[in-house]
């Protein structure tokens, strides 16, 4: 089931350490406050078996999911372009 996609979001979630540097229910506190969907079983989160919920995680896993400030409806971004002050 991993194609080319989720296997370098896995990659990049891997490297960016965010697993290592937080706790299974701080992300799925995290995941709620965006409307997703995140099960935690032994600390530790359980991705889902469905290809579509799979990517939804593992793209919030790697900063690609956002609530809008104004509007509060979450976003999925295709850019990792940081905001320059």
């Amino acid at each position: 089931m991993a194609d080319t996609w989720i296997r370098r979001k896995i990659a990049l979630i891997n490297d960016s350490g965010v697993l290592k540097n937080n706790t299974a229910k701080k992300i799925k506190k995290l995941a709620q406050e965006c409307g997703l969907v995140v099960t935690v079983e032994n600390n530790k989160v359980i991705l889902p078996t469905e290809k579509k919920k799979l990517k939804e995680i593992l793209g919030f896993l790697d900063d690609e999911v956002y609530k809008g400030a104004f509007t509060e409806l979450t976003y999925v971004t295709n850019s990792k372009r940081k905001v320059q002050p």
